[in-house]
């Protein structure tokens, strides 16, 4: 059981909450959601290194006008995806920083507010795959 839950926390791009959710619903203890979430960072630190990127938040539009903003810059053969609908106004995006920065642009002219988010990742895209990797951690 609980490797399955580090695969699933480490493989799908849960959010890094997911760690300390499952301690307390006796999945995992405190000390192991600890070891799972140092463990993610250390993998998501690495990946970024490597493949740096960026996210951006998009306001005042519904996830379908984000996605079609997206859908041009994927046409073009861009890096950028929509990585999270937090509201219906506010949509996050990743990809490459050449993207994200463009996507800026676009997104005025579109009547859109946008937010560049201060990280060095373009978390919950295909950026993040190589983080998905075998773990067994402390249960092995």
């Amino acid at each position: 059981m609980h490797v399955l839950v580090v695969r699933v926390l480490l493989d799908e791009g849960d959010g890094l909450a997911h760690g300390f959710r499952e301690a307390p619903a006796g999945v995992l203890s405190v000390a192991d959601g600890a070891w799972l979430v140092g463990e993610r960072g250390r993998a998501m630190a690495e990946v970024a290194r490597h493949r740096p990127g960026g996210m951006a938040a998009v306001m005042g539009g519904g996830i379908d006008e984000v996605s079609a903003l997206v859908d041009t810059f994927r046409e073009e053969g861009a890096d950028l995806w929509v990585a999270n609908h937090n509201s219906p106004q506010q949509t996050v995006i990743a990809g490459s920083r050449t993207a994200i920065d463009a996507a800026a642009a676009r997104a005025a002219e579109s009547g859109l507010r946008y937010s560049v988010l201060p990280v060095t990742a373009a978390c919950h895209s295909p950026y993040m795959e190589p983080r998905a990797r075998p773990c067994a951690g402390p249960w092995s």
